[in-house]
């Protein structure tokens, strides 16, 4: 259960036990805190009260139903206030209506925090008043909504303790002369208001929603919220079922911090209207499945949209499906337009004539279509107009996303260039395709010389991949100008070169000073028609080829000795040995043919990884143990090594084979002792082809009436030819083929024992 509930169940349960015993409550909202609450003096009411409870909406009332057999049951029910309620002698507070005997709680409505209870005398019966307040993470407070359907007619903070309607015949919320009115839906609907909430004459309104779904909503007409000249914050909340527009903004200021404007629909702008002037600021929320001729998330006409964040999509539109922009100003640093959708032009934003969109950031225009193809930004072309992309600022891509986030469709002509300064505001290494995209593949994105972005054919010159031999000398093409036919088509293939255009000339950049591999990189293509150079009409991708420099093959090495480490741990295995005396642990080994060094690693048995302590000749076979970590081995303590062979093959280590791990008690240990020997029950075993035998051992150990140590298995088995035999973990032994090997039985120090195997 969180603070909160915990909180609240707990005031309610006090406030009802409190009632219950004929006492009053009260409970101040500037002595209220989360920590502490001052439940004033408690006033007992005496038997034979009579008291009527006033403005009370959440009162439940448990009533006794009989059952068969004379048993009873209690149901639920609200009351809705008819009745007097008086005290009986237990202190109960009790209805005296239809349905005597009923025991009256109150518990707090959805959304209140703390409530006051105040007792007056009218000269007949005793009045408890009750009110609810609402507070914040911040410690704002808010009122329940005063009236039921009528707004609030003096600022203040507010919220909504259940649904309520707002409408022209129950008074229509104006909000005006500077008043500030902050609302809380509280998971409520304030629905009917076809007449709109207004904002003019500097009112301001902010709008929050601590609960799921709180909704300001319609009946199907009217617009939501009209700012005529004034502030609306959003902060929360959902603005729905408007068909005049969700919002309407013929001046003043509307920032958007979070919350949701859907399912609104409007000639011009289902979910913003933008027409005289005004300012939006979406900072974040959603604009989303709103529906309109021109503009289904927002219809600019007049004044100034500044989004930074938040999204705009699923929207709907004959122009515009996300934004219809016409002759003002949209300013977008951030934030989202993606899967809206239009009937005839601009699925993200229809830019009308010269209506330019200013870009700087990080923003992401995508997914957005006209009739299922891609038609995220739609910029219109002489003869009506030049609409722009102005580049305002740095652009970057928005965080989570890979590859060009912003598509761009413009109507013909073609080649055309559609953003105006866009030098200087790229990223280093970063071009005009890593950030804008062609709605039409047809077309791709290229860069003017000024590095401005355009729309024209797309032209792929990829390098083709050379090979030379090492000479001494440097190796590749140079920066090599080619300008004959029969050239260029050695050193590039060329892909969406139009009919009658041709490759005049290019540079192919790639030289290699050593053995190795360097990037063949094509540039200054010119494509000509006739004699007339139409390389602007092509937005140009050059595609690095590979420049590989080989040296001459070296004379084939004389075949080297095969090394069998199968054989080579067999013999490492075949003398491991771990012994304990006095302050130090003897580690053995058996000599491996061809072994130039063998490296020892060791540690405590308690500890996880054994560390290299020691390497070597290939002509040593044992080493005593005295130090670990740079002290004096404990003989208290238990110690495990291991030890690997290597042979040095033309000046490089070769690891031939790594030994089994050893493991001996220190020799001060009062429970367990050194194995020093392996018996076993048969030495040798002839077998058929298919035919079994199980290995029985036993253990020899160095002092008796004490145990081995039990670091790993009691036995572990190797054979030395699994071709002939192969032997299990459990000590079975298997016939495989015709021939003799030798099966090894290793105890826990490391000391094992031949068995000599036939198979006939």
């Amino acid at each position: 259960m969180t603070k909160a509930k915990t909180r609240n169940w707990l005031l309610t349960l006090a406030f009802s036990i409190m009632l219950l015993l004929g006492m009053t409550i009260a409970v101040h909202a500037e002595e209220y805190s989360t920590d502490n609450f001052n439940l004033g003096d408690a006033v007992r009411f005496q038997q034979g009260d009579i008291v009527r409870l006033v403005n009370i909406d959440h009162v439940v009332m448990y009533v006794p139903h009989t059952l068969g057999g004379g048993k009873l049951d209690w149901g639920e029910e609200q009351w809705g206030g008819n009745g007097p309620v008086s005290v009986d002698s237990d202190g109960n507070l009790r209805i005296h209506d239809a349905r005597e005997g009923a025991t009256v709680i109150l518990s707090l409505p959805k959304g209140a925090d703390c409530w006051t209870i105040t007792k007056r005398n009218d000269g007949g019966s005793y009045i408890c008043e009750i009110s609810y307040l609402h507070i914040h993470e911040d410690g704002t407070a808010f009122s329940p909504w005063p009236y039921h359907n009528n707004p609030p007619d003096s600022s203040g903070n507010y919220f909504l303790p259940g649904d309520v309607k707002i409408s022209e015949e129950t008074g229509q919320w104006i909000i005006t002369n500077g008043n500030t009115y902050d609302l809380c839906l509280n998971g409520h609907t304030a629905s009917d208001t076809s007449s709109d909430i207004q904002l003019n004459n500097n009112g301001t309104l902010n709008l929050y929603d601590c609960g799921t779904n709180g909704m300001i909503t319609s009946n199907g007409s009217g617009r939501g919220v009209e700012i005529i000249d004034g502030t609306f914050n959003m902060y929360g909340g959902v603005i729905s079922g408007f068909d005049n527009s969700g919002i309407d903004i013929l001046g003043g200021t509307f920032n958007m911090y979070g919350g949701a404007i859907s399912n609104n629909s409007a000639e011009d702008g289902g979910g913003v209207r933008m027409t005289a002037s005004g300012t939006f600021n979406m900072y974040d929320g959603t604009i989303s499945n709103n529906r309109a001729a021109n503009g289904g998330g927002i219809c600019l006409r007049s004044g100034t949209i500044n989004m930074s964040g938040g999204t705009i999509s699923n929207n709907s539109a004959a122009y515009g499906g996300g934004i219809f922009n016409t002759f003002d100003s949209f300013n977008m640093s951030g934030g989202k337009i993606m899967g809206n959708s239009a009937s005839e032009a601009g699925g993200g934003i229809f830019s009308f004539e010269d209506s330019p969109i200013y870009l700087t950031g990080s923003p992401q225009i995508t997914g957005n279509t006209v009739d299922k193809k891609a038609n995220n930004i739609h910029l219109e072309n002489p003869p009506y107009g030049v609409a722009e992309i102005l580049i305002t600022g740095v652009l970057s891509t928005p965080k989570g996303t890979s590859g060009p986030q912003i598509g761009v469709t413009a109507d013909s002509p073609k080649p055309y260039v559609f953003t105006s300064g866009l030098k200087n505001k790229l990223p280093s290494g970063k071009t005009a395709s890593d950030f804008f995209f062609s709605d039409d593949p047809t077309y791709a994105v290229g860069e003017t010389d000024d590095r401005e972005a355009k729309l024209a054919m797309p032209l792929t010159i990829t390098a083709i991949d050379q090979t030379y031999t090492y000479n001494g000398k440097t190796q590749g093409p140079g920066d090599a100008a080619y300008d004959v036919a029969a050239k260029i088509a050695e050193v590039v293939k060329v892909s969406g070169l139009k009919s009658g255009d041709e490759l005049a000339s290019l540079i192919v950049d790639g030289q290699g000073q050593k053995v190795g591999t360097y990037p063949l990189t094509p540039s200054n293509v010119v494509v000509k028609n006739n004699g007339n150079d139409v390389t602007f009409n092509y937005a140009i991708t050059y595609v690095p080829g590979k420049l590989t420099i080989t040296k001459p093959k070296p004379e084939p090495a004389p075949p080297q000795p095969k090394i069998n480490k199968a054989a080579a741990k067999i013999a490492l295995d075949a003398g491991m040995k771990a012994y304990s005396s006095g302050s130090k642990v003897t580690a053995s080994w058996g000599a491996v043919k061809g072994a130039s060094s063998y490296v020892i690693y060791t540690n405590y048995c308690d500890q996880k990884k054994c560390k290299k302590i020691k390497t070597v000749s290939g002509k040593t076979t044992s080493f005593d143990i005295t130090k670990l970590n740079g002290k004096k081995f404990n003989p208290k303590k238990n110690l495990k090594f291991y030890v690997v062979a290597y042979k040095t093959v033309k000046g490089k280590k070769v690891k031939l084979a790594k030994s089994i791990m050893a493991h001996a008690p220190g020799s001060k240990n009062s429970k367990r002792t050194n194995v020093i020997g392996v018996k076993v029950k048969k030495a040798s075993f002839t077998l058929k082809k298919g035919e079994t035998a199980k290995i029985k051992a036993k253990l020899v150990l160095q002092k008796k009436g004490k145990k081995p140590l039990k670091h790993c298995a009691k036995f572990r088995y190797a054979s030395s030819n699994k071709k002939v035999a192969k032997v299990s973990k459990k000590g079975k032994i298997t016939a495989v083929g015709k021939g003799k090997c030798t099966v090894y039985v290793y105890a826990v120090s490391g000391v094992s024992k031949k068995i000599k195997v036939t198979v006939k």
